[in-house]
């Protein structure tokens, strides 16, 4: 029997893109909790979704971007964030 995690690593990522919900108009993930989820079925599907997972984060208080602050540097190194808000809600 063949596990999810024996798909190729291109699949199981386009997958992944389905269990993100995203901002009609603006494109921004609202909604990761289902890719959450999802790569907390196994240890492997874990190590190749992370970076999916923390790709993009959306920003939309001043208390989570203090919290984006105090992250450890070697894990936005690893983690490319594309930090998406609008003005006025920090007004």
């Amino acid at each position: 029997m063949c596990s999810i995690s024996d798909l190729p690593l291109e699949l199981i990522e386009e997958i992944s893109e389905f269990a993100l919900r995203r901002h009609p108009q603006e494109g921004y993930v609202t909604d990761s909790t289902s890719l959450a989820a999802f790569s907390s079925a196994s240890r492997s599907l874990r190590t190749i979704l992370t970076h999916i997972l923390f790709r993009e984060m959306t920003v939309t208080t001043e208390e989570q971007i203090c919290a984006l602050s105090r992250l450890e540097a070697t894990f936005l190194a690893r983690t490319r964030c594309d930090i998406f808000y609008h003005n006025d809600l920090f007004a």
